[in-house]
C-alpha cells in the first residue's frame, strides 16, 4: 500500500510554492537531496508539523520509520501504534498503488490535484504514512489506502481527537 507518491505534478500552486520556498533557502546540494516530485521510500521530502498557535510548518524528514530494524513506511490505524509517534502531515499531488492481479500502477489524486495525508513521525525525522481499509470502489485496487484529511481537519488530526475515515473522493487517473 502506498509504496510511493508525487509530491508535486508541477501544477498545484502550493506544491509549487513550497518547492520555491526550500529551492530558495538550501544550498544546490542540499536542495537536490530533497524529492520534490517521485517519492520513494527512504528518501527525504518535505512534511508538515503544527506549532502551538496552530499554524503549520514545513520541514524535512525521510519516509520510513526504523522498527525493529525493519524500515516501515505505512502504518495501520487500527493497530494505533501510530499513536506512539508524533502527527505529521504529507502534502501530495497524489500516490501511486499497483493492482496486485494485473501489476498495473495506478495514479489517485483528488479533483483539486492536491491531497493530505496523515502520518507520524518519530524523534529521529524519520515518517510513515498512516493508512486505513479501503472503501469498496478502491478495494478493487489494493486492500488499503492512505487515511486522507480534508484541511478542516487537521487541528483536530494534531490534537489526536479525529475519527480515521476516508475524507476525499479519490480519483484514479490512471488513464
Amino acid at each position: 500500500m502506498c509504496g510511493r507518491y508525487l509530491f508535486s505534478d508541477g501544477k498545484n500552486p502550493t506544491l509549487l510554492k513550497i518547492k520555491k520556498y526550500y529551492q530558495e533557502k538550501l544550498s544546490f546540494d542540499l536542495y537536490n537531496q530533497i524529492s520534490f516530485e517521485e517519492v520513494f521510500p527512504s528518501q527525504k521530502t518535505v512534511v508538515f508539523l503544527m506549532d502551538d498557535e496552530n499554524k503549520l510548518h514545513p520541514t524535512i524528514m525521510k519516509w520510513g520509520i526504523t522498527l525493529n530494524k525493519k524500515q516501515v513506511i505505512n502504518l495501520r490505524d487500527e493497530n494505533k501504534i501510530a499513536s506512539r509517534y508524533k502527527p505529521c502531515i504529507i502534502l501530495a499531488s497524489g500516490y501511486y498503488e499497483w493492482q496486485k492481479s494485473t501489476k498495473q500502477k495506478h495514479f489517485f489524486t483528488t479533483s483539486t490535484g492536491m491531497i493530505c495525508l496523515a502520518g507520524c513521525y518519530n524523534d529521529e525525522n524519520e515518517f510513515a504514512i498512516i493508512t486505513e481499509e479501503a472503501n469498496d470502489d478502491l478495494s478493487k485496487i489494493h486492500s488499503r489506502v492512505p487515511f486522507t484529511l480534508s484541511q478542516e481537519d487537521f487541528n483536530d488530526y494534531f490534537k489526536r481527537d479525529i475519527v480515521y475515515s476516508n475524507q476525499y473522493k479519490i480519483i484514479d487517473k490512471t488513464n
